[in-house]
């Protein structure tokens, strides 16, 4: 639940405001959640001042980490584990206690993993899909996704590693997505 992250990558050369859109992470007991920034859901709970807590703007060629709003609670091992780099925009569920699945968070596991969807809409209505992973069966209703079956995404990652897109330009398909070891939150090797 602490050290999962969703990142996103901003590849265009004009800031992206990300305020109300949402991710959904359609598992056994999922219901989406809209982006908000660190400081509109946790006011008082600080972060490294070096990061961009008060913002939902990603800028050109910049990153945003989705975090747990819980994530600075962890106990040892799991207290904010990451070096996240300076100007990464923090951003958080509105509501959920966790990210992603109410219930297993992001972590699925067996045939048909969990998938995850950004999109722009509503609690339950998808009017625009902004990126997946895990290449889901798509659906205009929210609570309709699920993975499709007909692939190896979502990945079967190992203990703390992470999934990353190769080529954020391509689309979601399984050649284009990689497990990096230990995560690198913030970071990628994108031009």
């Amino acid at each position: 639940i602490w050290n999962e992250y969703v990142e996103l990558y901003n590849y265009g050369d004009q800031p992206v405001d990300v305020y109300g859109w949402w991710i959904a992470d359609i598992g056994e007991s999922g219901t989406p959640d809209m982006l908000v920034s660190w400081t509109q859901r946790n006011p008082y709970v600080a972060l490294p001042s070096s990061l961009t807590l008060n913002s939902t703007v990603i800028p050109p060629k910049g990153f945003a980490l989705i975090l747990s709003p819980i994530y600075a609670e962890g106990s040892i091992p799991y207290f904010m584990p990451y070096a996240i780099p300076a100007n990464t925009v923090i951003l958080t569920p509105a509501e959920s206690r966790t990210l992603g699945d109410d219930y297993f968070s992001l972590v699925g596991s067996g045939q048909g993993r969990d998938v995850l969807v950004l999109y722009q809409g509503g609690p339950s209505v998808i009017r625009t899909v902004v990126s997946t992973y895990g290449s889901p069966k798509l659906d205009s209703y929210a609570n309709k996704i699920r993975d499709d079956y007909l692939d190896n995404l979502p990945l079967a990652l190992h203990e703390c590693s992470s999934a990353e897109r190769i080529d954020p330009l391509k689309p979601d398909i399984f050649d284009n997505w990689r497990e990096i070891a230990n995560g690198t939150p913030g970071d990628a090797p994108y031009p």
